[in-house]
């Protein structure tokens, strides 16, 4: 691989990393992306792993209850990371996240 990648636009790399679901990239060992590489704790990866696990869920959830994808929404779970709330929330479109005995949604 040759080229210039400092040329590259920052917003393609964070895509790269984003569709490869990962946090450094390397090239031919030369070219490194972010330029200081992030470290992750086992445990935060794994937190992050059951946020991911959840939003798809959520999403299975919206399918078998007919919403669209832009509907907005509540959700009662029975646990989730608590670092990775506000992602969560984000790519599920929840207004908040409840404490519940249950997985589930409710429509807004």
């Amino acid at each position: 691989m040759t080229g210039d990648y400092q040329s590259v636009n920052q917003n393609l790399w964070q895509i790269a990393l984003d569709e490869l679901n990962i946090k450094n990239l390397e090239i031919n060992g030369k070219i490194k992306y972010p330029p200081k590489e992030i470290k992750i704790s086992a445990a935060l990866l794994t937190k992050e792993g059951q946020a991911r696990e959840i939003i798809r869920s959520v999403q299975i959830m919206r399918k078998e209850k007919g919403l669209k994808l832009t509907d907005r929404i509540n959700l009662l779970l029975k646990s989730w990371p608590l670092e990775f709330a506000d992602y969560i929330k984000r790519e599920t479109l929840a207004q908040k996240i409840e404490k519940g005995d249950k997985d589930e949604i409710v429509k807004l």
